[in-house]
C-alpha cells in the first residue's frame, strides 16, 4: 500500500515500524450487539491537537469508541491477535510489550524506528535522483466485509508520545484482484473511493521490466514511486517502481523484472492514488500524556464494478518514531465512528453531518484578526541626495481561540465538554507599506525602500499580515536643515536644525558627535563641507540627513596684472592696462586702482585702459575684489614721463 505524499516524505527516511494486527472474529461476531446489553452513555472525547494552519485552525480529536459501535478490539493483554514480526527482516525492531499502559496493564512501546531499527521491509525509492532504501511494512489486521457504502468507520486507540516527529498511519486496501481503495485526505467528505481499473494490453514474460497498459496517463504521476504490485500467489506480492511512462504507446518501464508472466487484458494491480492514500498524522506530541486517538473515514463506492462491501477492506497500522522519542499504543479498536460537536470559545460550530463524524476539522472561520507589531528601528538615510528608508522586521500576533468537544450517542445524548485546547491563529507577515503622509509610496516584502526626494517627509511604514491586518504606523522623524543664507558669504554660516515626530524627539546628533536633547538647534560652520545630523525619536526611529555647504568664500581673488614697465619715457601720455585677478568661488566683483605721485586719484573701478599724462613719476596700485568682499593682494606699477630739456645753469669755463 503506497502512502500519500506527506506520508511518503516520512517513509523515505528509512524510519518506519509497523504493527500487524490480525482479525480473529467471524462475521457474525462483528454485528451490532443488542441495545439492552449496553448503557448508552456518551463518552468524553479528547482534543489531541489544535494547530495553526495559516489563517485557520486545524483541530484533531479522539472519541472513546462506544461498545455498540465496536467491531473488533486488540490490546496487549489477550484481546485480539497481533504480531510484532512483519516484513522480510524477521525482527520486531525496537518494539516491546511493557506494563506501562494508562490503566497499569500492558501496552506496546516503540522507540527509534529509523534506519535499521524498524521491522519494515526495505524498498527501493527515488529520492534526489538516486536510489535509496526506505523502511516500510504493511501487514493487515484482517479483511472486513461488513463495511457498507455511506458508513462512518473509525480506528480508535489509546496513544501516548514523548518527543516530537512521531508519525502514525491508518491504511486501507481493497480486495485482491481489484484496484486498491485510497483515502482522500483532501476530500471534503473524507471518504474511501474505489479506483479506476487499468489493464495490460500485451503479454509480458517473467523477468521483463516492460509492460503495456491501456491507461498510461493514470500512471504518469507515479514515476519513481512504488505503485504497481504483481502477485505470484494468493497473497504473496512484489511491488515495483514506475521508472517511465510513454503516454502514446502505453509502455511502462519498471525498476526490476516481473516475477511471473502476465497476459494481455489482465487487470493491473495498482496502488491507486487520490491525492493521498492513508489516514495519517505526523508530528504527534501528546506531551507524555495518554489520549484517545481516532482516525475516522466514510465509505463511498464510486465504481459500479467495485463494491467495498463485496471486496472487503484490509486495514493496517503503521508508525514512525525518531531517535529520542517514544510512542505507546494500547486498546486498538475498529468500528463505527461517533458523532461529535465542536465548540469554539463556547459557541457550537456549524458542521456538516459528514464533518461531525470525522476525526479532524479545519475551522476556516477562525481567522487572524490581530494586527502585526509595527516595525521598529525605522531609519531614513540620505546619500548623495538619494533617500532610503529601512526598518527591522515585524512579527505577527494572531488571534487566540479555545476549543472544546463533546460526543453524541445514537440517542442524541451529549457528553460533558472535553478539556480545553487553545491555539493562536497566525496568518503570518505578508508585506510592508510605506507612506508619505497619507500617500502610499509603495509595498515591499523587503525591509527597505528607496524614497523619491519629493516624498522624503512625513514618512511611515506599516506591517501587513496575510489576513490583511495592518499594524500601527511606525513614523520616522522629520528632520529639516536650513542655512541662514543660500547666497555666497565670507562669514561663518548658521545651520538651523529642527526635528519633529509623533513620538517626540529624544535628541539630535550634531556633525561633531554631540547629542543635543532638544528638537531644534543652531550649528555654526566656517568651511565648505557636508554636515550630517541625526534626529532620534523616543522609540528609537531616526532620520539621517546631510547638507552640503558650498557657499562660504573666504579666499581672496588672485592679484591683478599691470601693463606698465616703469621706464622713463618722453611722451605726451602713457596708456595703462590692468588684467583683473580671478576668483573661483563667489567670482570677481570688480578691479580697482589708484594713482599717487605726479598724478593723484583715489580708488576707482577699472573698466578700460586709461592714460597717464602728467610728467613725472606716477605710482599705480591695483586690486581685485570678489563678490563677498574678499580683496586680493595689491599690485604696484609706475609710469615715468620726462618731456623737459636739460637746464643751462650758466656756468662758464675759461682757459687761462
Amino acid at each position: 500500500m503506497k502512502l500519500k505524499n506527506k506520508t511518503r516524505e516520512h517513509m523515505r527516511k528509512n524510519k518506519i515500524l509497523s504493527l500487524s494486527v490480525i482479525a480473529g472474529l467471524v462475521l457474525s461476531s462483528i454485528l451490532f450487539f443488542p441495545i439492552k446489553s449496553f448503557a448508552y452513555n456518551a463518552t468524553v472525547p479528547d482534543i489531541v491537537q489544535v494547530t495553526n494552519k495559516g489563517n485557520s485552525a486545524w483541530v484533531k480529536w479522539g472519541v472513546p469508541m462506544l461498545p455498540e459501535n465496536t467491531r473488533q478490539t486488540i490490546n496487549f493483554d489477550g484481546a485480539g491477535s497481533y504480531s510484532l514480526y512483519t516484513g522480510e527482516r524477521n525482527t520486531i525492531g525496537n518494539q516491546s510489550i511493557v506494563r506501562e499502559s494508562y490503566d497499569g496493564s500492558n501496552a506496546l512501546k516503540v522507540n527509534d524506528t529509523w534506519g535499521p531499527h524498524g521491522n519494515a521491509d526495505w524498498w527501493q525509492a527515488w529520492n534526489n535522483y538516486q536510489y535509496v532504501r526506505e523502511s516500510r511494512v504493511y501487514v493487515p489486521w484482517g479483511r472486513f466485509y461488513d463495511v457498507h457504502d455511506g458508513e462512518y468507520f473509525s480506528l480508535t486507540l489509546k496513544l501516548r508520545t514523548q518527543g516530537n516527529l512521531n508519525h502514525i498511519v491508518f491504511l486501507g486496501e481493497g480486495g485482491l484482484g481489484r484496484n486498491s481503495v485510497s483515502f482522500d485526505n483532501n476530500d471534503p467528505n473524507s471518504a474511501y473511493h474505489a479506483g479506476q481499473k487499468i489493464y495490460l494490453t500485451q503479454t509480458a514474460y517473467v523477468g521483463s521490466r516492460y509492460i503495456y497498459v491501456d491507461k498510461p496517463q493514470l500512471l504518469e504521476q507515479f514515476i519513481h514511486t512504488p505503485a504497481i504490485i504483481f502477485y505470484s500467489g494468493n497473497y504473496a506480492g512484489q511491488t515495483f517502481q514506475i521508472m517511465s511512462v510513454n503516454r502514446n504507446t502505453g509502455l511502462v518501464e519498471l525498476n526490476a523484472g516481473i516475477p511471473r508472466t502476465v497476459y494481455a487484458w489482465e487487470e493491473l494491480k495498482t496502488y491507486t492514488w487520490h491525492n493521498g492514500l492513508a489516514k495519517d498524522d505526523s508530528n504527534i506530541n501528546t506531551n507524555n500524556n495518554w489520549v484517545t486517538y481516532s482516525m475516522n473515514m466514510k465509505v463511498q463506492d464510486n465504481n459500479w464494478n467495485f463494491k467495498i462491501s463485496e471486496a472487503g477492506l484490509l486495514f493496517f497500522l503503521q508508525y514512525e518514531v525518531p531517535p529520542g522519542s517514544i510512542m505507546w499504543i494500547d486498546d486498538i479498536k475498529y468500528g463505527l465512528a461517533t458523532k461529535i460537536r465542536l465548540y469554539r470559545n463556547g459557541t457550537l460550530l456549524p458542521m456538516t453531518n459528514d464533518q461531525s463524524y470525522m476525526s479532524e476539522f479545519e475551522d476556516t472561520s477562525a481567522k487572524d484578526y490581530a494586527a502585526p507589531n509595527r516595525p521598529s528601528n525605522v531609519q531614513l538615510t540620505q546619500t548623495n541626495g538619494n533617500y532610503r528608508l529601512s526598518w527591522n522586521s515585524s512579527s505577527d500576533n494572531g488571534s487566540p481561540y479555545t476549543y472544546n468537544i463533546t460526543s453524541v450517542n445514537k440517542y442524541g445524548e451529549e457528553s460533558p465538554l472535553s478539556a480545553s485546547k487553545v491555539v493562536t491563529v497566525i496568518s503570518g507577515l505578508a508585506k510592508y507599506r510605506v507612506y508619505s503622509g497619507s500617500t502610499l509610496i509603495g509595498e515591499t516584502t523587503n525591509m527597505q525602500m528607496d524614497i523619491p526626494s519629493s516624498q522624503s517627509t512625513n514618512l511611515s511604514v506599516v506591517a501587513v499580515d496575510n489576513a490583511g491586518n495592518q499594524s500601527t504606523q511606525a513614523f520616522v522623524p522629520n528632520l529639516t536643515i536650513t542655512p541662514n543664507t543660500l547666497n555666497w558669504t565670507k562669514d561663518a554660516m548658521t545651520l538651523n536644525v529642527t526635528a519633529s515626530d509623533v513620538n517626540g524627539i529624544h535628541h539630535i546628533q550634531t556633525p561633531d558627535g554631540n547629542w543635543v536633547y532638544a528638537n531644534s538647534l543652531s550649528y555654526l560652520v566656517s568651511a565648505n563641507n557636508a554636515y550630517t545630523f541625526v534626529a532620534v525619536d523616543n522609540v528609537g526611529n531616526q532620520s539621517t540627513k546631510s547638507i552640503l555647504v558650498n557657499n562660504l568664500d573666504t579666499i581672496p581673488p588672485t592679484p591683478p596684472i599691470l601693463s606698465s614697465n616703469g621706464s622713463w619715457i618722453n611722451v605726451s601720455s602713457v596708456p595703462v592696462t590692468i588684467i583683473p585677478g580671478t576668483d573661483n568661488q563667489s567670482g570677481v566683483n570688480r578691479t580697482e586702482y589708484k594713482l599717487e605721485g605726479a598724478t593723484n586719484q583715489g580708488y576707482v573701478s577699472y573698466t578700460q585702459s586709461f592714460s597717464i599724462k602728467n610728467e613725472g613719476v606716477t605710482k599705480i596700485t591695483a586690486r581685485t575684489i570678489d563678490n563677498v568682499g574678499n580683496v586680493s593682494q595689491e599690485t604696484y606699477g609706475y609710469v615715468r614721463i620726462d618731456r623737459s630739456s636739460p637746464i643751462n645753469t650758466s656756468i662758464s669755463i675759461q682757459k687761462k
